[in-house]
């Protein structure tokens, strides 16, 4: 029941606002964590975005002992960042981002990167969205520009114009945020272009 799904996670989200001292509760921490994981992909958008205000608290009173939590939270909001609804990628967007604040770019990067090889484009320039987020919100030190770039490369010859088209400015971002060019070139240079103008515009 949707009601019943509703009241619950609001009253999940109110008992962990109240916690004073996170690490008294590191016991029953999974627990926790596993009731969110199964709210998020609750079909209905009401529970959803009572499910991202729950993911908030969760994150916001429970960032010094995350640990093992961080991989399951990301893979779960993962399968949302290509949903239909612009108002659920952003509820998901802001979730991830939130995640990374509290325990760095990278744990929720290497789930968000998996995404790339998504059949549904839709997930595919979803993704690269995060990443092109992540860019601009974060120190390029706290990003592994080598990874970034090899795993955004394949994207700049995606079938799907808007994916392409959305790596492209991510490149973009990461090219005007780090003075590690020769990366990103090295990277860039391996896709086989159909139309090596493209490769040249890009440097």
């Amino acid at each position: 029941d949707v009601v019943e799904q509703f009241k619950a996670i609001a009253q999940l989200e109110s008992a962990i606002r109240r916690v004073k001292r996170p690490g008294d509760y590191l016991i029953c921490l999974d627990e926790i964590c596993e009731a969110i994981v199964k709210v998020i992909p609750i079909n209905n958008f009401k529970v959803f975005k009572a499910s991202t205000m729950l993911v908030s608290a969760f994150v916001e009173v429970f960032s010094e002992v995350l640990g093992e939590c961080v991989y399951p939270l990301t893979t779960v909001l993962c399968r949302k960042i290509g949903d239909n609804k612009i108002a659920v990628r952003e509820g998901t967007m802001k979730c991830l981002i939130l995640l990374m604040k509290a325990c760095g770019p990278s744990p929720v990067l290497d789930v968000v990167l998996q995404s790339l090889k998504d059949r549904n484009p839709r997930v595919r320039e979803e993704a690269i969205n995060v990443l092109i987020k992540t860019i601009t919100s974060f120190p390029v030190q706290d990003l592994n520009v080598s990874t970034l770039v090899e795993s955004l490369a394949p994207a700049l010859i995606d079938s799907k114009h808007r994916v392409s088209s959305a790596a492209l400015d991510a490149i973009a971002a990461l090219k005007e945020s780090t003075r590690e060019e020769a990366i990103i070139y090295r990277a860039v240079e391996k896709i086989d272009f159909p139309d090596k103008r493209y490769f040249h515009a890009i440097f």
